[in-house]
């Protein structure tokens, strides 16, 4: 499985050359108005709304860690299918340098204990709740703990 993080502008310019067959595309936007159109080129396609703040301002917005990345535990099953499937996994957000650098390093750390280099790459700037709330529910998804994650 590889996972690659992108950014609206280059999976835009990737769609326009065609996706890769068999890939699984999570894609992070703000509201679904903002949402890139996919049309039927993934395989899988899994969109969430999650907006891109940090810890320290859930609070201004009205969210807290219960109410941030509702969606964790659907995505962990998403990638679980993908997974099975054999499939290669596209994180995707405005810029992919919070959300979709988030879910990627996610992905790296739990599948294979590396994740640490996306927090290391100097192009981004991981969003650290939605790396907590997906590797989380990664681990209660493979446990068989589903709806833990909102401790």
């Amino acid at each position: 499985m590889n996972i690659t993080i992108h950014s609206r502008r280059s999976i835009e310019k990737l769609l326009r050359t065609g996706l890769p067959r068999d890939v699984a595309v999570i894609s992070f936007c703000d509201d679904p108005s903002t949402a890139v159109h996919y049309g039927r080129q993934a395989a899988r396609l899994y969109q969430t709304v999650v907006p891109d703040i940090q810890y320290e301002d859930m609070s201004t917005c009205g969210l807290n860690y219960a109410t941030y990345f509702p969606d964790a535990e659907a995505v962990a099953a998403f990638v679980y299918e993908a997974v099975e499937a054999d499939m290669d996994i596209i994180c995707q957000s405005e810029h992919g340098i919070s959300r979709a650098a988030g879910c990627a390093a996610a992905l790296e750390q739990y599948f294979r204990q590396d994740g640490i280099f996306i927090f290391a790459d100097h192009r981004y700037l991981p969003n650290k709740m939605v790396f907590h709330k997906l590797y989380d529910a990664l681990w209660f998804h493979e446990h068989g703990q589903i709806g833990t994650t909102t401790k």
